[in-house]
């Protein structure tokens, strides 16, 4: 899909566990995947019926978010700030 000025645009679900132990700020590295991607990408509610892939953003290594809802559907997962630059690598793959 092409946003308005042309250019490549991906759309990702944003899913968050529940965070009953988030071992890291999950908003924060969403927050710079938006400004990484800002211009290619939209992040949409995971229950777009239109997205490209989901992004689970779960707050520990135990990530519990169910995940049979996005059986069809490409599926990234971050469960720790170390994860980014792995999830960057995945969103670049979309576009």
């Amino acid at each position: 899909m092409r946003n308005r000025r042309g250019e490549i645009e991906a759309r990702i679900g944003l899913k968050y566990c529940g965070g009953c132990s988030p071992k890291y700020d999950r908003t924060q590295i969403v927050d710079d995947l938006k400004n990484e991607f800002s211009n290619r990408v939209r992040f949409v509610s995971y229950e777009d019926p239109d997205v490209d892939c989901i992004l689970i953003v779960a707050g520990c290594q135990t990530a519990c978010v169910d995940r049979e809802p996005f059986r069809n559907i490409k599926t990234i997962v971050v469960t720790s700030d170390e994860d980014y630059h792995i999830c960057c690598k995945e969103i670049e793959e979309l576009l």
